[in-house]
């Protein structure tokens, strides 16, 4: 698959901002070492583009090289300072593919670990077969060094880790033998498995919408058009059809006004923003588009999983433009942005980023963006989101390494920071980052 070269310059025409240092704050920080990517495909979470969907397993993904934990302290950015505190975690194993899930709290860590699934069982094709070589884990971070936490008896083989958590649990994906597909909420505690989506269908592209409901894909076995579901969490259901096509990867954002999903059909990828009428709390209702973005000419299931697999989960607490737009890797600019369903825009953020963790409602508005250049804080201009940027971003470069951050305990500023280890493809470096409030400027 091609990636699409992406280049630009920043210049905020008639905006003038006072020049302030990045700091880190360092309290525990392992040595800085140079880092090689692993071989083989490319994991959709961390970098798109990799293998076609014909089949055959989803080989290694490849993590962005780069130092371990180098503290960078000679960046500069506009109008804002990034303090942070550093405490690492530990190692953990990984199938190269799916990067794990955090509870929104920080204290639990899923895994999914062992051998790849297919593309075909990834991307919820008719193909899709129990991965009985895939198996899940889940550690308890808040003691040190973290330990396992037991599965679910309930728990069956074969099951894929989903891509939503929430404080009770995280999403699950079950593709059976009979061709079915069930989503299920994981218990953080291992004590049990709720099946929240079930039957004869394909039940598939899980996601938690802010006020704790299902947004999913379903169809039946052998049909190629799926419809996309919102459920709440008593049950209630809305079902929108498309109008033409099928459905796939639908993506919720803070707020709940809006929920984004992409549509293949013979005139290519469409990224869709409806509108969600919630006059009834109780029996939310997806209404009309408000939005279309071409993504390409071409129906690429792949590509969809790789740019949804790139959109932050709800946390709650974020910086308050996170409900604007949806967050994800743009392959037309090689770079995050926003999809803005306001005004049908794209806005994008930092250039080559994979990555985009939004800020915490407790400090300046912006994203924590993994890049080449390592995890650098991009600042929202005080005249919004532009549309492009003329020459680079003032950014904040807040640690020389290419970590992908995850927001949790959004009212403190909390990270997890999931990066690679030297010379272990199969292996991550996980730590925890607080942003730190900044003294007073004297």
């Amino acid at each position: 698959m091609k990636r699409f070269a992406g280049a630009a310059q920043f210049l905020v025409a008639g905006t003038l901002f006072s020049l302030l240092s990045a700091c880190v704050t360092e309290r525990v920080v392992p040595a800085g070492i140079p880092v090689r990517p692993g071989q083989g495909g490319v994991t959709a979470t961390a970098r798109p583009g990799g293998p076609s969907s014909s089949g055959g397993r989803a080989e290694p993904a490849a993590l962005p090289s780069g130092p371990v934990a180098r503290p960078a302290t000679e960046a500069t950015m506009y109008a804002s300072r990034v303090d942070i505190e550093l405490k690492p975690i530990g190692q953990f194993s990984y199938d190269g593919q799916q990067l794990p899930l955090v509870s929104p709290d920080g204290s639990f860590l899923v895994i999914q670990e062992g051998l790849a699934p297919s593309w075909p069982t990834i991307l919820s094709e008719d193909d899709a077969t129990p991965s009985a070589e895939s198996r899940l884990s889940t550690f308890n971070l808040t003691v040190s060094p973290p330990i396992q936490v037991p599965l679910s008896p309930d728990m069956p083989l074969g099951v894929i880790l989903g891509r939503g958590a929430n404080t009770e649990g995280y999403l699950v994906e079950w593709p059976r033998d009979d061709g079915a597909r069930w989503i299920g909420l994981a218990q953080w505690s291992g004590s049990s498995v709720q099946w929240l989506a079930r039957g004869t269908s394909i039940n598939a592209h899980a996601m938690l919408d802010h006020a704790g409901g299902l947004v999913y894909t379903r169809r039946a076995p052998g049909s190629d058009r799926a419809v996309l579901v919102l459920q709440t969490p008593a049950g209630h259901t809305s079902i929108k059809e498309p109008d033409e096509g099928t459905f796939a990867y639908p993506v919720a954002i803070p707020g709940g006004e809006v929920l984004y999903t992409f549509r293949l059909s013979a005139k290519g990828l469409d990224l869709l923003a409806f509108r969600v009428d919630r006059s009834n709390p109780a029996m939310p209702r997806i209404a009309d588009v408000r939005g279309t973005w071409r993504i390409t000419s071409q129906a690429d299931l792949l590509l969809a999983h790789q740019m949804a697999s790139t959109a932050p989960m709800i946390v709650g607490g974020e910086g308050g433009g996170a409900a604007d737009a949806a967050v994800m890797f743009d392959p037309r600019r090689n770079r995050m942005a926003r999809f803005n369903w306001r005004h049908g825009g794209v806005e994008p953020l930092v250039e080559q980023s994979i990555s985009a963790a939004p800020a915490a409602s407790s400090m300046d508005d912006g994203y924590f963006c993994t890049s080449p250049a390592g995890l650098v804080f991009l600042r929202r201009p005080e005249r919004g989101w532009p549309l492009s940027w003329p020459a680079d971003p003032p950014v904040a470069r807040t640690l020389g390494v290419t970590y992908v951050a995850r927001l949790i305990r959004a009212e403190q500023a909390r990270y997890l920071l999931i990066g690679p280890v030297k010379d272990r493809p199969e292996r991550l470096d996980i730590s925890l980052m607080a942003v730190v409030p900044p003294e007073p400027i004297r």
